[in-house]
Order: structure tokens, then C-alpha cells, then sequence
């Protein structure tokens, strides 16, 4: 918009400086508007480059377009900008809309199309481009001596006659959502990659893995696309199978939770900040050793979580607990907490039937808020 804006005031100035000058005469834009499509702009004495127009005014286009053989605006991206669009001897003529994209290719004067529909040949008797000249693709002729020209994605072989595919296929994978199931093998299908060509040919399409029973796990599809001439392409998704997820714990008050993250994040160890102990409610006589998510989606032995809002007693009998020093956010207490996690679950009957190698790069740590003010007892005396 703002570039029209100017192009206006540019057109009013031009006009003042012809009256400044005596230049009261009918300007070429007061005729049919300069058969400009747009903007058309008094400038004295200029020539546009196309013989069939009058000096004395150019064409304006607003922001976004260009001005196509002196007059007609369009958008830049048009085909006739680009002279890959029409073979040799033709030209470009807009077709449609002045907002779209369509175009014709027509012979320049003084030649005409080829029998065989591709591009234009001389009028004269003797054509290099007869047959279309030994090219494979596009010939283009002189009128004494011919080269051959190939479209977009193909490239002139070193016979400089036939033109070879060089562009990869198009792939596109699906996005496939996690799939979640009480059994531990399900059946999972997806929708196929989208495959597409420059050659039109058929194109050979294969994968590592394909839709039909899947462990739980993650899985990464790989699609591998491959054309007639041997380019290639590829494309990948994650396929995530897994049980249903369980609802978020309980974060203790003064304390933490350190979950696995090497499977699905289902063994949890709750943990209490030192000095602090775990506030039982009345209806639980201790802590789990361990919070475990079963495929069903619930947690077992219970969801219910306590808060460490009591001070240890170290007279009397430490709640079953894990503990760390430091606030949860110091990186001190998240190490102390990934590795107390570790160590319970090694003995817990998971990691004892596991055999697998766990450290503390498959804990997370989850902190609790921290709230002094909600401690019963005293420190070093516990709470009554």
C-alpha cells in the first residue's frame, strides 16, 4: 500500500513539474491510461523498451507485482518472468486473472510450432530442430545449428543430447499418535507416505518396519523412496506403543519423586529432604518402598502420597524413607535423589528380574514445594 501511496504522489509531481514548464498537453496517460493495467506515471521524454508504445510515461505496479512488457502488472512470482517456462523461440502470454498464475506459450514472429508440439521452428526450409533436433527433451535452434535444453529436475547428460533425471522423489510420512493399550502387543496401522515424482513414473517405496503387531515400545519408521533413475528420498516418524497413562503423583510437600524414564516412567521412589520425615494420615501405616503404574493405568499399591511436613525423631522409628540434603532444585540433591532412586529400585523385584544395567540417567526428579512452616515438631525431637 504504501508503495502505490508514493507512485501516486511521484505521478502528481511529475505532473506539477509539466505545468512548471508550460507542458500543458494532453499527456499519454489521458489516453486509455497509457494502457498501463495500474499506474500510469507522466515522465517526459522517456522511451519504454517496446516499440508499439509512446514516449513520454511509464507503468507502475503496486508492492508485490512487476510491470510485464511495459504495461501489465503481475504478480512477481508469474511463470513469464522466468524463461524457463517457454522453450526457445517462444513467448509468454498471461492468460486468466491478473491476480493468478496462468500462461500460454505462442511462437515469436517468424516461427512456428513444431510438428511434434515441442517449442517453435523458423519458417525458413532448413530446420537444426527437425525431429526435434536428436534432443531428448527440448531443442532449440538458431536457425543454423540447434542446442538441447532440459526441463526443471533434469540435467544434459555429457552427449549433450539427452537429458537425465536429477531430482529426488517427494516423501511425506504420516503423523502417527501414540497408541496405548492394556496389552503389552497390540495391532497398530497408519495411513501410507505420500510419494510423488517430477518423471510421473512409478516410484519403489520400502520401509524397516510396516503396520501389524507391536510390543510396547518406540519404534522410529523409516521410509525410503527411490525413482527410476536412482535419486532418492526418505522419511521417518516415531511410533510410540505403550499402556495407558497413569495419573500424575502426588508431589510431597519438603520432598521429591524420582520416576524411570527407561521405560515408561512407571517405578516411582518418594523421598523426604532432611531434616524432615513423612506425616502419615491415619489410614496408612507406612510409605511404599516404591509406587508402580501397572498397564491398567492405575498406581499400586495406592496413589495416595504424604507430605513431609514432621521432623525425624531420631529416638523413635524413621518412617521407610529415602532422604537427601539440600532444597530439591540444588543439582547437590536431584544427584542424592536419582541415586537413592537407583539403589531402591535394584532391590526392589523389578531390578532383581531386570538384569538390566540402570544408572542415573534413566531417574527424573520431580521437587515438591517447599513449606518450613507446615513442619510439626521440633528438629532433633521429632513430632507427638
Amino acid at each position: 500500500m504504501e508503495g502505490v501511496r508514493l507512485l501516486i504522489v511521484l505521478k502528481l509531481a511529475a505532473l506539477a513539474i509539466l505545468q512548471t514548464r508550460g507542458y500543458t498537453a494532453q499527456t499519454p496517460c489521458d489516453m486509455n491510461n497509457g494502457r498501463c493495467s495500474d499506474i500510469c506515471v507522466p515522465y517526459p521524454d522517456f522511451q519504454m523498451p517496446y516499440d508499439d508504445l509512446p514516449t513520454g510515461y511509464f507503468c507502475a505496479c503496486p508492492r508485490g507485482k512487476a510491470a510485464f512488457r511495459g504495461t501489465l502488472c503481475l504478480p512477481r512470482a508469474h511463470p513469464c518472468f522466468d524463461p524457463r517456462f517457454c522453450r526457445g523461440f517462444e513467448k509468454c502470454v498471461p492468460t486468466g486473472s491478473r491476480e493468478g498464475y496462468g500462461y500460454r506459450c505462442d511462437c515469436m514472429e517468424g516461427y512456428v510450432p513444431r510438428g511434434n508440439g515441442r517449442g517453435c521452428r523458423l519458417l525458413a526450409e532448413f530446420d537444426p530442430c527437425e525431429g526435434n533436433g536428436g534432443c531428448s527433451d527440448v531443442c532449440i535452434s538458431n536457425g543454423i545449428s540447434r542446442t538441447c535444453s532440459c526441463r526443471l529436475g533434469y540435467k544434459l547428460d555429457s552427449d549433450q543430447n539427452t537429458c537425465m533425471d536429477v531430482q529426488p522423489p517427494t516423501i511425506t510420512c504420516p503423523k502417527v499418535d501414540p497408541v496405548m493399550s492394556t496389552n503389552r502387543e497390540v495391532y497398530v496401522s497408519w495411513v501410507q507416505p505420500t510419494v510423488t515424482d517430477n518423471s510421473g513414473k512409478p516410484v519403489t517405496v520400502i520401509s524397516n518396519l510396516s503396520p501389524g503387531k507391536f510390543y510396547w515400545g518406540r519404534y522410529k519408521v523409516v521410509y525410503d523412496a527411490r525413482d527410476e533413475s536412482g535419486n532418492r528420498a526418505s522419511c521417518s516418524f516415531t511410533l510410540n506403543v505403550g499402556p495407558p497413562k497413569c495419573p500424575d503423583l502426588h508431589t510431597p510437600i519438603n520432598g521429591a519423586v524420582s520416576c524411570d524414564t527407561s521405560g515408561f516412567g512407571k517405578f516411582c521412589t518418594l523421598q523426604c529432604q532432611n531434616p524432615y520425615d513423612f506425616d502419615l494420615p491415619a489410614f496408612m501405616r507406612s510409605v511404599p518402598y516404591y509406587y508402580v503404574c501397572g498397564s491398567s493405568g492405575t498406581w499400586s499399591p495406592t496413589i495416595q502420597v504424604p507430605d513431609c511436613t514432621r521432623y525425624q525423631n531420631p529416638n523413635g522409628n524413621l518412617v521407610r524413607t529415602l532422604y537427601y540434603d539440600y532444597e530439591c532444585p540444588d543439582p547437590r540433591a536431584r544427584k542424592q535423589i536419582k541415586e537413592n532412586a537407583v539403589s531402591n529400585f535394584k532391590r526392589s523385584p523389578f531390578g532383581l528380574v531386570c538384569n538390566c544395567d540402570v544408572t542415573v540417567k534413566d531417574f527424573r526428579v520431580i521437587c515438591g514445594a517447599t513449606n518450613t512452616s507446615a513442619v510439626r515438631g521440633t528438629p532433633g525431637q521429632g513430632s507427638k
